[in-house]
């Protein structure tokens, strides 16, 4: 009688438990996997979505990918699955994404995969080592072989999460031999989340190679909403790097150097004076002698030359105007000697001083007046800066 009862019992649980499945879900599991497609295709076009039969999917996906991964029906139903998951409460499918995309090797499906969970943006470490790793392998593909399209949502990923290693692995990817595509992509991605990692940014910034100070910059500008005082404290930082390097060294090692760090250093000042930062002024102002020596080396215009005279009038400090007021006694000096001067460097040199007013100029522009070998263009300029400094 007991038997009989539970045998009832048990009849009776299981009609209740498919009676709670919809027609369309019993269908789902009795068919074949063209036929699965196409039921999940009709009930989210007519419901839009429908989360019990998706999970449903999502489950099938998962549990059969290590006999049939190969198979274009298993994939037209997980893309089908994938697109259809609500993008409004993508958060409870995180850890199933985070298992479909180990599991399937195709590009599209780890592509789609890796937005989906940008937008959730879930910190996860065993997944996040893992996909780390499968970036660098990827990144050392040959190019024929190689998935930008795989690394680029990987990247866009692991921004989004902010991990804390992100930059310190990521940034060294720039120094590898690879194409100009993967290169930029990795520079806007280093771009959008460059703020979040200014310590790391600052560290390196101190033992990069003229090179990779280049990438930096390069870096930088790949973000036009990137903020600007964020922007003038790494130049600043750069450019005391670069005049640190360069040191005391003479001959033909300066020269190299000088050549090598002008780039850098040029637009550094740039940005610098862009953001108005004066907290560099007096870096640049110390800057300014290098940027002399370059100019004479025919590593930087004149045009190049005047733009850094005006960083250091904009700046607008006491050492940025005796900087300038030392190289008119320079060029006095090298007219005296020689008879040679610059018109145009001239004047735009004594109208700075005139600008700024600075008072440490007054005998050097005395100078250019009484020196018989100024044209009168020079020392009427003179004349005027004189009467504009302030004591």
């Amino acid at each position: 009688m007991k038997k009989l009862y539970f045998t009832i019992l048990f009849f009776l649980s299981t009609v209740f438990l498919f009676a709670d499945f919809s027609q369309e879900q019993k269908a789902f599991v009795s068919s074949s996997i063209q036929d699965k497609v196409s039921i999940l295709k009709k009930q989210i076009a007519i419901l839009e979505k429908d989360l019990p039969l998706l999970d449903m999917a999502l489950d099938f996906c998962l549990t059969n990918a290590a006999i049939l991964s190969d198979s274009t029906h298993l994939h037209d139903l997980l893309f089908v699955s994938l697109y259809a998951l609500p993008q409004d409460n993508l958060e409870p499918y995180d850890s199933a994404l985070k298992k479909l995309f180990f599991l399937y090797n195709k590009e599209e499906i780890r592509v789609e995969i890796l937005n989906l969970l940008t937008k959730i943006a879930i910190s996860e470490a065993f997944f996040t080592e893992n996909l780390y790793n499968f970036l660098f392998e990827e990144i050392e593909k040959d190019y024929s072989r190689r998935s930008n399209k795989s690394i680029f949502a990987s990247l866009q990923y692991l921004s989004s999460i902010q991990d804390l290693a992100f930059f310190n692995k990521i940034y060294p990817l720039l120094s590898k031999n690879i194409d100009f595509e993967l290169k930029k992509n990795i520079e806007e991605v280093l771009a959008l989340s460059i703020e979040n990692y200014k310590s790391d940014l600052l560290e390196r910034i101190s033992t990069t190679t003229a090179q990779e100070k280049k990438l930096i910059l390069s870096i930088l500008g790949r973000n036009p909403h990137l903020n600007l005082f964020f922007k003038a404290e790494v130049t600043e930082n750069l450019l005391r790097a670069t005049i640190i390097s360069i040191g005391d060294n003479t001959g033909a090692e300066r020269e190299s150097l000088l050549k090598e760090f002008y780039e850098v250093q040029m637009e550094s000042v740039r940005i610098i004076k862009e953001a108005k930062w004066t907290r560099a002024a007096s870096l640049v102002a110390g800057y300014f002698p290098i940027a002399v020596e370059q100019y004479t080396a025919f590593f930087m215009s004149k045009d190049e030359l005047l733009e850094v005279m005006d960083s250091l009038t904009l700046l607008a400090t006491s050492e940025t105007g005796r900087a300038l007021s030392d190289y008119l006694a320079v060029l006095n000096k090298k007219t005296e000697k020689t008879g040679l001067f610059d018109e145009e460097i001239m004047l735009h040199l004594i109208s700075a001083l005139a600008q700024l007013g600075e008072k440490t100029a007054f005998d050097n522009l005395l100078y250019v007046i009484l020196h018989e070998g100024y044209p009168d263009s020079i020392i009427s300029a003179s004349k005027e800066a004189l009467a504009k400094l302030n004591w």
